[in-house]
């Protein structure tokens, strides 16, 4: 092949999972676990090896984490705050005065 980064496509194993190296549309990626895992362009003229990848993986997961926290977070506290305005919706509902009903004859 023309670059060096695929002369493998099965790089090893990281926590007993396979790691692999693709050619994608835009630019190669590495398959592991089940999720893909884009390289950086600095990496793209290199001999590519599986220390390497599992820097990748490992850096990718580590910033998920982050963001999934930061999400978890976020979620917690619009919840409290949708909370908080429905709370005040039902006592502005019991403080309404109640209007007369008209009896029909």
């Amino acid at each position: 092949m023309e670059n060096s980064i695929f002369e493998r496509p099965y790089l090893g194993r990281h926590n007993d999972i396979p790691i692999y190296l693709n050619n994608g549309k835009f630019s190669p990626y590495l398959n592991y676990d089940g999720k893909l895992y884009s390289i950086s362009k600095c990496f793209q003229n290199e001999k590519f090896n599986l220390k390497t990848a599992i820097k990748i993986i490992t850096y990718n997961e580590e910033k998920f984490k982050k963001m999934k926290e930061v999400e978890d977070k976020f979620d917690k506290k619009l919840n409290g705050i949708d909370e908080e305005i429905k709370s005040k919706e039902n006592d502005d509902d019991v403080n309404k005065p109640k209007k007369d009903k008209k009896i029909s004859k």
